[in-house]
């Protein structure tokens, strides 16, 4: 499975594949994080939004989530990326 800290939020609908790390963060619904993965303290996932393997989401980062409207593109960080320290990727 993954590996998720105490006070690490994951909801329902959710994705986080095996091998992945989670510190004290937030995963939101229809969210994907892939193997291999570090989602750092305070960093945000949001819905729907698609991260790809060996990602480093540093502390505090947000990454932006779409529910609506229905045809709106989720955010898609590919694989093998670091996103810095209090940066914030949306739509």
């Amino acid at each position: 499975g993954f590996r998720a800290v105490p006070s690490s939020v994951v909801r329902r609908s959710a994705f986080v594949a095996p091998g992945a790390v989670l510190m004290p963060s937030f995963v939101n619904v229809g969210a994907y994080v892939d193997s291999g993965t570090m989602v750092d303290t305070w960093a945000s996932v949001g819905s729907c939004a698609q991260i790809g393997k060996n990602v480093h989401l540093s502390g505090g980062v947000g990454i932006g989530g779409v529910l609506e409207p229905m045809q709106a593109g989720p955010t898609v960080i590919e694989d093998n990326c670091f996103i810095g320290a209090r940066s914030e990727v949306v739509e």
